[in-house]
């Protein structure tokens, strides 16, 4: 499916009627070397492929660092997935709310839980969505192991 600098990575997850798909890598020869932006996930609609990029960009000199969006409500309005070093359990989840993102754990901590993911070494990816974005499933690194999560929103969602 074409995106804003050619076609996009993979698919992982479509709404309900299949109108908003999303993804991982966005721009797939953004920069100058045509070397591709791993950093992007995307969505896509009817009228138009967008990019959605992470809280922040991350380094590494090893392994790529991916991010990807799994999930997405019906209206498109919560995305999850996640920034991950490729081919490692390192990654922490990231919500888009409206497309602007936030890391699961500081979205949390902004809306109410301060000690959200307080004791966990990664909070991994979101995985999956309820229809109406209210409830996020996924699963991360606790200091006991891989442990699964379930995340209820508020109707309050502020961004950090």
């Amino acid at each position: 499916m074409p995106g804003v600098d050619g076609y996009v990575g993979t698919a992982n997850a479509a709404n309900v009627d299949g109108s908003i798909i999303v993804g991982r890598i966005c721009r797939p020869t953004s920069d100058e070397l045509g070397e591709p932006d791993f950093q992007t996930a995307w969505v896509w609609t009817r009228d138009a492929t967008a990019c959605l990029a992470a809280p922040q960009l991350r380094r590494s000199p090893g392994p790529l660092i991916i991010v990807e969006a799994n999930a997405t409500s019906d209206d498109g309005s919560v995305i999850g997935g996640g920034q991950a070093v490729a081919s490692s359990p390192d990654s922490d989840a990231i919500i888009w709310i409206d497309r602007k993102p936030a890391y699961l754990k500081e979205f949390l901590r902004a809306n109410g839980v301060p000690n959200a993911f307080e004791t966990w070494v990664n909070t991994g990816s979101i995985k999956g969505i309820s229809p109406d974005g209210r409830i996020l499933v996924g699963s991360g690194a606790a200091q006991e192991g891989f442990r699964g999560y379930i995340v209820v929103l508020g109707s309050s969602r502020v961004m950090p």
